[in-house]
Formats: structure tokens, sequence, C-alpha cells
């Protein structure tokens, strides 16, 4: 489970990008998988927007809670949970389209 640190950004957002490379390897697939890693490697410029927007502690805490729920869905293995916990995440943070 993620936690919420106080003043700890940074720390946060490499615990984020470690979570989420690990839902992406145990997908089990390599080719997804390679597609990802390169992607976020190529996202690394946007970092300080990033840093920006997780040092609101609301924010930091909302993204933890939901990061906390998709790990709950994968623990159930309910796929129709896990998709649902996904899509909340990005929608409560604002991140993309559903």
């Amino acid at each position: 489970m993620l936690f919420y640190f106080p003043g700890k950004v940074e720390e946060y957002l490499n615990l984020s990008v470690g979570f989420h490379i690990l839902i992406w390897e145990r997908a089990g697939n390599k080719r997804l998988y390679a597609t990802l890693k390169e992607l976020q490697n190529q996202v690394v410029r946007y970092r300080e927007e990033r840093l920006s927007l997780y040092s609101k502690p609301a924010i930091m805490k909302k993204s933890i809670s939901t990061n906390n729920k998709i790990v709950q869905s994968f623990i159930t293995a309910d796929r129709n949970q896990i998709e649902k916990a996904v899509r909340n995440h990005y929608d409560t943070l604002g991140i993309g389209n559903s």
C-alpha cells in the first residue's frame, strides 16, 4: 500500500512510477510492457510538472487513495473492479480521458 508522507513528493513519484511499472510487468504482455516502459522514459521531461502537481497534499492524497483501490481490486482479481478503479484514478486526478 502507498501512504502519504507530507513533503516527500519526489519519493512518492518514484514509488508511483515503480507501482505502475510493476502492474505493467505483471500483466504478462512483454510487448505492452516494453512499449509502456519506453513511453515512461519519454515522459521524464514532464517530471517537473508532476512535482508541482503532487506538491499539493490534496492531490497526492487522492492519488494514493485511488492507487490503493487499484491494489485492492488486483487482490480480488475482479477485472471489472480493476477497470473501474483505474478509470476512477484517472478521473479523480483529471488525467486523460476514460
